[in-house]
């Protein structure tokens, strides 16, 4: 069974590729100016991701395999995502609705309450913490502002009191959690590791250049990189041969009375340059793509109770 409403995220669809970085930098900043939300629109888009990706796992009856047990944690049952919370998200328009549809609707969640402007106090309604202010605009600029300095001086030091429902937990990189999302993504639909390498290999490389993967120095090539490239290109220098299994007949030793021959024998795997190279790389591959796994199901069981984006251990 393979996943219908959520699908890897590919690089082109998510990142401009028509501008360079410094372009891109800028047109974010200019973009956040204009928000009014604690985080960035696209840090929300990847919570909208998380949680549909929940969601068709709880309509389609998937689980986890979590830990050297490979237990089964299965949405919906084991996993239960908070409903209560998340009643004004509209979780039926979550699963099935582009991110830029959804948010249209649903981005005044995750805003801070503005201030307004008006030339009459027609349908304002008075709440404990308004505060109405009328001002003469015959007086100068400076001097409307210094009134109002003047009147709001109570609020100084003060907390405001406002704390948004869905807060956001520390820092999040954008980058990283994608291919979080798209690893799982792939795994679920039975993707094998060799194959999750080729279409991520991209963004994995991405992000080691952005300084916030673990690396290394490779005297060889006089370049810094992880241990998953080196054994990657030494793989790649390999032949289909040198990277297949090998056998040698071991024989048995001939019985008492029979005459001659060197009797039945076995299969014994030939511990080669090539086998070993093959069997390290396929190994870290694993080890990578495991720790992809591992961090973004305790994130996923977070989001389930609410919060993004704060680990919770099963």
């Amino acid at each position: 069974m393979k996943l219908v409403h959520n699908s890897p995220i590919s690089i082109k669809s998510d990142f401009k590729v028509d501008k360079n970085k410094d372009q891109v930098d800028n047109l974010r900043d200019l973009k956040r100016n204009k928000e009014r939300t604690q985080k960035p629109e696209r840090v929300y888009f990847l919570w909208f991701l998380n949680l549909k990706l929940l969601l068709e796992m709880e309509e389609k009856k998937m689980c986890f395999k979590i830990g050297k047990s490979r237990k089964e944690i299965y949405v919906g049952k084991n996993l239960k995502i908070d409903k209560t919370f998340y009643k004004d998200w509209d979780l039926d328009q979550v699963l099935v609705s582009p991110f830029w549809k959804w948010w249209k609707s649903h981005k005044t969640l995750f805003e801070k309450p503005i201030t307004e402007f008006s030339d009459t106090t027609k349908g304002w309604v008075p709440k404990p913490y308004y505060r109405f202010i009328r001002i003469n605009t015959r007086n100068g600029l400076r001097s409307i502002l210094k009134d109002v300095q003047t009147g709001l001086n109570d609020l100084v030091g003060k907390d405001s009191g406002y704390k948004s429902r869905y807060k956001v937990v520390g820092d999040v990189h954008y980058d990283n959690e994608i291919l979080r999302y798209n690893v799982i993504i792939r795994i679920l639909n039975g993707e094998d590791d060799m194959e999750i390498l080729e279409k991520e290999k991209g963004r994995m490389k991405k992000i080691e250049k952005s300084k916030r993967g673990s690396i290394r120095y490779d005297d060889e090539v006089n370049t810094r990189e992880s241990l998953l490239w080196t054994l990657e290109r030494q793989w790649k220098n390999l032949s289909p041969e040198e990277r297949g299994v090998q056998y040698t007949k071991v024989h048995e030793e001939v019985h008492k009375g029979l005459h001659g021959g060197l009797g039945k024998y076995r299969l014994k795997i030939i511990k080669t340059r090539g086998t070993i190279i093959d069997r390290e790389f396929r190994s870290r591959l694993r080890m990578e793509l495991s720790r992809y796994t591992k961090e973004s199901q305790l994130i996923l069981n977070g989001i389930s109770q609410g919060i993004y984006r704060k680990p919770i251990n099963f």
